[in-house]
């Protein structure tokens, strides 16, 4: 299963929109597809990209170019204000889309977020939000994910 990504169409340093697990979500993206440049991804670099050791930076209009990252919050209140951003983002998803195929997915995703106890990280703590949620067989997105 190839994952998806959605960039803007012009070549060089492109924004990159979304980021898909798969064909579905693809279709399930609120984007006019025919306004962007839609690149396959690896499964290993799909997970790089969740996980946010990877980003992908931009394109050529046939390849996607990505550089090396290093999450992790020096502080607390840093993860906090990560979290409080990506609900208001999964917020103004759920607003707008009570209909959506991904609905449930995200105001789960959203309660998981809301659940999460900062404090039980010590800080500095290196690795993203969504590692720790893998490493605790936990359900992790990205932000670039949110259809």
């Amino acid at each position: 299963m190839a994952g998806k990504l959605i960039f803007t169409k012009d070549a060089g340093v492109g924004t990159l929109i979304r980021i898909c697990e798969d064909e579905t979500d693809l279709n399930q993206s609120n984007v006019t597809l025919e306004n962007y440049k839609v690149y396959d991804v690896s499964d290993a670099d799909l997970l790089a990209l969740k996980l946010g050791t990877k980003a992908a930076v931009g394109h050529d209009g046939n390849t996607v170019t990505y550089s090396d990252d290093t999450p992790g919050w020096t502080n607390e209140e840093g993860l906090q204000m990560y979290i409080a951003n990506f609900v208001n983002q999964i917020d103004d998803f759920l607003n707008n889309n009570s209909g959506h195929p991904q609905y449930d997915k995200w105001n789960n995703y959203k309660t998981q977020l809301n659940n999460f106890d900062t404090s039980s990280l010590s800080y500095p703590h290196t690795g993203s939000l969504q590692k720790h949620f893998s490493d605790n067989s936990q359900p992790f997105y990205h932000h670039s994910q949110l259809v």
